[in-house]
């Protein structure tokens, strides 16, 4: 059986609980033989591997960058809007 699990985010970008519960499915799955993979955002298109689980993470919005958006840096408001516009509503 193959699953997929879709998530913003994976394993080493875990920002929530969200991140936590998927990457310990997967770990649960991948423990009774079930091919498990997972679909994310990430900073660009890549395909990588950890713990044996096939990790696709592809970048969704070109003005995006997962590193930039949850540092630590504050941003001015108007960042904060021109970034939710782009997110919502992707021109590219």
């Amino acid at each position: 059986m193959k699953i997929c699990l879709l998530n913003s985010f994976y394993s080493p970008d875990i920002f929530g609980g969200a991140e936590i519960s998927v990457q310990t499915l997967a770990n649960e799955l991948k423990k009774q033989d079930v091919e498990v993979f997972i679909i994310c955002n990430g900073d660009r298109d890549k395909i990588e591997y950890i713990n044996g689980i096939k990790i696709y993470r592809i970048r969704t919005n070109p003005f995006f960058s997962v590193n930039q958006y949850f540092s630590k840096k504050k941003k001015s408001y108007f960042q904060k809007i021109v970034f939710k516009i782009l997110d919502y509503y992707n021109p590219i």
